[in-house]
Formats: structure tokens, sequence, C-alpha cells
């Protein structure tokens, strides 16, 4: 019964875009909208290029992360982007975005790489696609850099890959290092594992 509820409610949400759609961009839009809706990582479909430009091409050139404690920071900036050029510095406090608290934004995002399975395994996309949209897009950041007051940036976004390619730990692997490791701590005897990748690995 609750796979019939689930299954009544995609219909009614899809549906009627699928058959609204006028352009194979708006198509693209649907689908790959309802394959995010099925929370499983072992669902997806082609990169669409086109859509991801018009969509997501533009970016503020913020690389941000959470800590433990909730706070979200720049973890990096990238040189000339419109975060640089307004101030920001890494090691930023960002507090708001867009006017609620960069929480509050954060959980409103649905990534555009998907499906996630868990809640925490989508939370590191919605960092990445806080800080991208369409380009031109505008957003007002509130900020605190180290050892400075709170303030905040009208930002614009421009069109920037460099932030997107620092985010995404695909794009960032040690090739050469082995896709699991493993240590023993002297000191209690546990031991624990690093899988670095579950892709093939072809220097094996």
């Amino acid at each position: 019964q609750r796979t019939e509820q689930v299954e009544c409610r995609a219909h009614a949400e899809f549906s009627p875009r699928f058959a609204a759609a006028r352009s194979s961009g708006d198509f693209y839009r649907a689908l790959h909208d309802f394959t995010l809706s099925i929370p499983d990582t072992h669902i997806g479909m082609t990169f669409g290029s086109d859509v991801f430009f018009e969509d997501y091409g533009g970016s503020y050139g913020l690389v941000l992360a959470e800590l433990d404690d909730g706070r979200v920071i720049a973890r990096q900036v990238i040189a000339g982007t419109p975060a640089e050029l307004a101030g920001i510095k890494a090691g930023a406090d960002i507090l708001t975005w867009g006017g609620p608290p960069v929480g509050q934004a954060l959980d409103a995002i649905v990534p555009f790489l998907g499906p996630h399975s868990t809640p925490h395994g989508a939370r590191p996309m919605q960092l990445v696609f806080l800080t991208r949209g369409p380009v031109e897009a505008e957003v007002v950041v509130g900020y605190q850099n180290p050892g400075a007051t709170p303030a905040d940036a009208e930002l614009t976004a421009t069109v920037e890959y460099d932030s997107l390619f620092a985010a995404l730990p695909e794009f960032n692997y040690d090739e050469l290092i082995l896709p699991v490791e493993g240590q023993v701590l002297d000191d209690s005897g546990l031991g624990y594992l690093q899988v670095t990748t579950f892709s093939e690995d072809y220097n094996l």
C-alpha cells in the first residue's frame, strides 16, 4: 500500500510536467527531477550539459564546508571570482544566504547531481549547489572574515567551474593512491580501513 501511495504521488507530480514539456530541455528537467525524487544512488541518467549550463553554469566562486558545530565556512575562495572581489576570504563564516540563515538555505537545495539515499549523503552536494545558479543570478551573502566584523556582499554569478571541480572529490583523487589502505593504531591495537573509491582501479 505504501508503494502504491508513493507511485500515485510521483505520477501526480511529474505526469503533468511531462505532458507540458515543449522542449527537450523541459522534458529533460522533468525526467531528471523524477530520478532525484527516488532516494536510491543507483538511479541516474545521462548528464545534460546544456541544461546544466543554463541552470547551474553560474557561480560565485566559493567552496563551502559545514563543520560539526553546524557552522558553514568558505573552505576556498577562487581568485578573480565575485566572492573574492567582494572581499570574502578563505575561512570566513557564511552566516546568511539570500536572507535566511545559511543552514536553512542549504536545507532547501536539491542538488543537480544525485539522487542520494540519505540526507547525510546529500549534504556535500547541497553545499556545492548552494553556490551555483544561472549566469547573472544575484544573491546577498552575510559573512564574517576571520578576525573581522560581519558584513554583507552582493554577488552576481559568472561562468566559473574551478570551484565546482575543487568541491567534487572525484576530481581530487591521487591516481597513485591505493583504493584500500589500512593501519593499526599502536596504543589501542585497533585498526581501520580507508576506502578511497569504489570505482574500478585501472592502475591495479
